[in-house]
């Protein structure tokens, strides 16, 4: 599976933090509506798709990452997780816009689309 060149890593989810996002600070104004794609991958390839995401070790179960140019949000998930719908709904929270509790990784993401450094 390869993914184009412009993927921007920003939205992760640990083992221990897969329910923690701040839906109290919305996201920016201008966020786009962005298609979802879901990719299952197997755990020891999930760290190679979610590289230069701000959590990548050992419990690392899923991350997000952006294409703004073409308007997708590419969720990786590790395979037959137990709790797959959970971080599902972690990671659409990321694609949507939100990031974890006092962390800016998301925002930052489409800030830096707009200011055209990739």
């Amino acid at each position: 599976m390869r993914l184009l060149v412009v993927l921007l890593l920003a939205g992760c989810a640990t083992a221990e933090t897969y329910t923690q996002i701040d839906y109290s600070r919305a996201p920016s104004a201008d966020w786009p509506k962005l298609r979802e794609i879901v990719y299952d991958v197997p755990a020891v390839k999930l760290r190679e798709y979610c590289k230069g995401t701000p959590t990548v070790g050992p419990s690392l179960v899923a991350c997000t990452g952006y294409n703004f140019l073409e308007g997708w949000c590419a969720i990786f998930l590790v395979e037959a997780h137990p709790n797959r719908a959970a971080l599902l709904a972690h990671e659409r929270a990321h694609c949507a816009g939100y990031d974890h509790p006092g962390e800016t990784f998301t925002r930052d993401a489409w800030e830096r689309h707009k200011q055209g450094r990739r």
